[in-house]
């Protein structure tokens, strides 16, 4: 059986995926590999292309018709964003219970319990990033019960009330501010 990371974004430079590739050709491991979805910009593909014999273990796999199917067949899910407000790919990963690998540089690292539902590493640093890719591959009994703690902090924000408590504190704020102007 094949052991799935997977990175899936518009491969553009800010997605990090140099820093990715860069990484997993440190893994010297022969059931693991590398499935990277989305679409791939041409400069970044040049930048893999030259180097597939070092990269044997990463697969191009493009636009994903399925993605709940894709994470949901995957082990761990890595984010490896120089600059991202908040890549949706997070909670997606967190909601089929894949632990996340992802950078400082993604707003949605705030999803991340660092050795809970996966990891926090610096941003652009493929040593980091092997480093927790290798953590994965050692550890592989507790990627299962990392991703049901995945799934239970996704769970978690769809079940509080922090809606609701924001909508009450803007309309308390604009009944505040009506009353001062004299607005009714």
């Amino acid at each position: 059986m094949l052991f799935h990371f997977v990175g899936i974004a518009h491969t553009v430079w800010l997605k990090g995926l140099t820093h990715l590739v860069d990484a997993f050709s440190k893994i010297e491991v022969n059931n693991v590999q590398l499935l990277i979805g989305g679409t791939i910009n041409k400069q970044v593909l040049q930048y893999i292309k030259p180097n597939e014999l070092e990269f044997k273990n990463i697969k191009i796999v493009g636009n994903i018709p399925d993605l709940n199917k894709f994470l949901r067949t995957s082990h761990v899910c890595i984010v490896p964003s120089l600059l991202d407000a908040g890549p949706a790919t997070i909670g997606e990963a967190l909601y089929c219970g894949l632990p996340v690998i992802t950078t400082e540089g993604c707003g949605s690292k705030i999803l991340i319990k660092d050795g809970e539902n996966g990891f926090v590493v610096p941003i652009a640093n493929s040593e980091a990033i092997a480093e927790k890719i290798k953590w994965f591959i050692k550890n592989q009994e507790r990627i299962e019960e990392m991703g049901r703690k995945a799934k239970i902090s996704i769970e978690d924000i769809e079940i509080s009330d922090q809606n609701e408590t924001l909508a009450n504190h803007i309309k308390e704020v604009m009944d505040k501010l009506k009353k001062e102007k004299g607005i009714v």
